[in-house]
């Protein structure tokens, strides 16, 4: 519970304190990303320490009761002598509602498909969408987790052959990466 309440602490540190960016693609330089330090000490994120998101696309038929967000996650962080590997290697991560609004969010914790990997998207209003990733493991003695802004453009694609068929999206790269903080316990 103590370790929970570090990464909730964390996350919150990072939305409220540091100056968030839209993400880079991987592409191009590190310019844009989250990032709390530059020592690579526990609790903060360093150049080895990054999330990789692809295939991200989020969501939903303005006329529908379901919108969706699904993305895949690979920690590209070297492995560490000290602590076991991950293998958090094109984890698919999944959330559906059967709500308006047409894109989607999810409750942070949400599970993806590998233990102890986790995710929420959230609307902050007046800035947009963020996506928060989390793992943890060695028993929950480690903890990754990073928040990065998605922006908040929204489109529409216009189906010219079915109006039923349109449907909104966030508008954002479907491949980008992102720094995270590591903890230990």
């Amino acid at each position: 519970m103590k370790l929970l309440l570090s990464t909730i602490t964390l996350l919150l540190t990072t939305l409220t304190t540091s100056t968030l960016a839209s993400p880079a693609p991987v592409a191009a330089a590190n310019t844009g990303l989250i990032q709390r330090g530059q020592d690579g000490q526990d609790g903060q994120a360093d150049q080895h320490h990054k999330f990789l998101i692809t295939n991200f696309y989020d969501s939903g038929s303005p006329h529908s009761i379901e919108a969706r967000v699904t993305f895949d996650v690979t920690d590209l962080s070297p492995p560490k002598h000290d602590l076991p590997v991950t293998n958090i290697s094109n984890v698919a991560c999944f959330a559906s509602l059967a709500i308006q609004p047409t894109i989607a969010y999810a409750a942070f914790g949400t599970p993806c498909q590998a233990p102890g990997l986790s995710f929420g998207l959230q609307w902050v209003v007046g800035a947009g969408y963020y996506l928060s990733v989390v793992h943890s493991y060695d028993n929950n003695k480690t903890v990754d987790a990073g928040t990065v802004w998605l922006g908040s453009d929204v489109e529409t694609y216009q189906d010219p052959f079915n109006p039923n068929g349109n449907y909104q999206y966030l508008n954002h790269s479907t491949t980008f990466e992102f720094k995270y903080n590591r903890v230990k316990a």
